[in-house]
């Protein structure tokens, strides 16, 4: 199997995500490799704060996972008619001694749990106010 390795971050220029290898030199200035089709179609200086990488998975619609998005993660309930419940929302965080990606406090990213359906709702740096809520 092989994992793919990549993040994203938010030009320095035009605040638009790119997304690519990391080259980060200090705390203070990054930018990212952009690639397409095998070959490096150059670099772009991003702001270190919106760095975020890629967990290896996708929410139910197949966007891709990244470090900073928050997600909401939902069971149908059968007895409801078919209804989601909310059992979670907070954003993707990684935690290094484990080698995993954290959903707010409590709730970690695991692609075992097919019951629960994950969602990509937004991100910690377009949607702020999200966050707020959520961290409550």
């Amino acid at each position: 199997m092989n994992r793919v390795i990549k993040f994203r971050g938010k030009s320095l220029i035009s605040g638009e995500w790119v997304y690519g290898s990391l080259l980060q030199w200090t705390s203070e200035s990054a930018a990212i490799f952009v690639y397409r089709n095998g070959k490096i179609l150059g670099s772009v200086q991003v702001i270190p704060e919106t760095v975020g990488q890629y967990t290896g998975l996708a929410d139910i619609g197949g966007e891709e996972i990244f470090e900073g998005d928050i997600v909401d993660v939902v069971k149908e309930d059968n007895h409801w008619n078919g209804k989601e419940i909310a059992i979670l929302r907070g954003p993707i965080t990684y935690i290094p001694n484990v080698l995993t990606f954290r959903i707010g406090k409590i709730g970690y990213l695991a692609p075992q749990h097919r019951e629960y359906v994950v969602r990509v709702v937004g991100n910690i740096h377009d949607n702020p106010e999200m966050f707020k809520q959520s961290a409550e």
